[in-house]
């Protein structure tokens, strides 16, 4: 049964008033500290996750940057005749002008099937066939493709096998080719065909064939059959063939083409005789842009780090308060950007040119460690030697944004930081576990202290009930006196 108590009734006592007063000291001492430290883990981790989160950004920018990228500058192809071919590039393509001839693009197949008789609906039946000769009579074979990609699609015609029935049965067997219904005539005068296009260019995806069983054949059923056949693409660039042969001509499966000059990829749009120029060079504008992106990336990591690790420092008269900010406590941080840092420091082209480091390349660090681009300079470097300003890149890049450096079993700085189980996985880890061992400090301090008030309780019922029963005994003597009279 619970105590009841009515506190202060005999001794005018607020006992519930002291007991708070004493839970509340004790928690003041026992308590309350360890929920300052939960909370200052908890700012810190979620201070972590968000550099996590920026570092990642940086490394996302910078592995465009690297040597298996192709570097920091970004190439432009420009077509003599854009109605002809097209190309684009990555960083790894080399300048240089390419003279391009197509004379056949790749297309893919159109097979029309057409029986003696006309279908005038899509319900029409195919024909009539012999359904006591054999299913193999009855097969009408679809070759997709040659050599190693090439499959068939088998269909057995019954005398019940409508052209939509045999449009979905086809359909149904693959994924290659697509089976339609249409009408090649007129309203009035309607010509059904099983048109069956490939999905693919090129004859190794897109070459469709058919054969027919031979009660097929006996039925003149699709015996009148019109073939568009899919084709490779066909072209010559000049400088490319057998030694003192001209150049060779080219065959591929598809219109783009990307593995004939390292990171270009030409786009082919039409047959020509004149051949068409494309050129390849650097794209200065889009560099530019590109280390914007890289000196913006890096500044938001410096200003959010100097932002979270302050120390303020406040005074009320003479009670000094420090507050610290949540990279106050670790040096996870600095540690990070002392490694952006050094990398940036010792990126440098060897070679004997003017461009060697970053600051010839317009970057400089400010006085609160931001980095400053003058484009101007930059693109200076970049006209003046731009192998020597694609190799500082690329060099700093492999050191920051890799997941294994080069020639090295060592990770990249941020992939120290951000991979799982990195520095920062850990860091905050160690955070969540001091949480949880604090979080079970305090829920033993907390039983105790309701505990210490209950003891309190009792020991104030029993001093009531003493005093209550002083009080009695007190007012019944006072009465008796009062009744003996003068």
């Amino acid at each position: 049964m619970p105590l009841i108590n009515f506190s202060g009734i005999a001794s005018g006592i607020d006992s519930e008033a002291l007991i708070k007063a004493t839970s509340d000291a004790t928690r003041a001492s026992r308590v309350l500290p360890k929920k300052k430290k939960i909370q200052d883990y908890n700012d810190t981790n979620q201070a972590l996750t968000l550099l996590d989160t920026k570092l990642k950004t940086l490394q996302t920018t910078l592995k465009g940057f690297t040597t298996a990228f192709g570097g920091a500058l970004t190439k432009k192809a420009n077509s003599s005749d854009e109605a002809v071919a097209t190309a684009t590039t990555t960083n790894a393509a080399s300048n240089g002008s390419y003279q391009l001839t197509i004379d056949q693009r790749a297309k893919n197949a159109t097979l029309s099937l057409k029986s003696a008789a006309t279908y005038t609906a899509g319900s029409n039946l195919v024909g009539a066939v012999n359904m006591g000769s054999t299913d193999a009579e009855r097969t009408v074979t679809f070759t997709l493709g040659q050599g190693a990609t090439q499959s068939t699609v088998n269909i057995v015609v019954t005398d019940t096998m409508t052209l939509e029935v045999m449009a979905g049965a086809f359909n149904d067997l693959t994924t290659k080719a697509i089976a339609n219904i249409v009408n090649v005539g007129s309203s009035t005068s309607p010509d059904y065909r099983l048109v069956v296009n490939t999905n693919n260019e090129g004859l190794d995806e897109g070459k469709i064939e058919i054969s027919n069983g031979a009660e097929i054949i006996a039925s003149n059923i699709f015996n009148d059959n019109l073939t568009s056949q899919a084709t490779d693409a066909k072209f010559t660039i000049d400088g490319i063939g057998t030694f003192g042969g001209g150049a060779s001509t080219i065959t591929r499966s598809s219109n783009t083409v990307s593995d004939v000059i390292p990171g270009v990829t030409f786009n082919l749009i039409s047959t020509n005789v004149t051949p068409v120029t494309i050129s390849v060079s650097d794209d200065e504008s889009a560099t530019t842009s590109k280390i914007q992106t890289f000196i913006d990336n890096y500044n938001d990591i410096v200003k959010f780090i100097a932002e979270n690790n302050k120390i303020e420092r406040e005074e009320a008269g003479e009670r000094v308060t420090n507050t610290f900010g949540p990279l106050s406590l670790t040096r996870i941080d600095d540690g990070a950007l002392g490694g952006l840092r050094g990398s940036i420091s010792t990126s440098v082209y060897a070679a004997g040119t003017t461009v060697r480091i970053m600051a010839d390349l317009g970057i400089t660090t400010d006085r609160d460690g931001t980095l400053k681009f003058d484009s101007a300079v930059f693109k200076t470097a970049l006209s003046t030697d731009p192998n020597a300003t694609n190799t500082v890149f690329k060099t700093f890049a492999d050191k920051v944004a890799t997941t294994v450096q080069p020639n090295s079993l060592d990770p990249g700085v941020i992939e120290q930081y951000s991979r799982f189980n990195g520095i920062i996985d850990s860091a905050q880890t160690g955070n969540t576990d001091q949480v949880k061992s604090l979080n079970e400090q305090i829920a033993v301090a907390e039983a105790s202290i309701l505990k210490q008030e209950e003891t309190m309780r009792r020991r104030f019922s029993r001093l009531e009930q003493l005093i209550g029963g002083m009080n009695a005994k007190q007012s019944a003597l006072t009465a008796s006196l009062a009744s003996l009279g003068p």
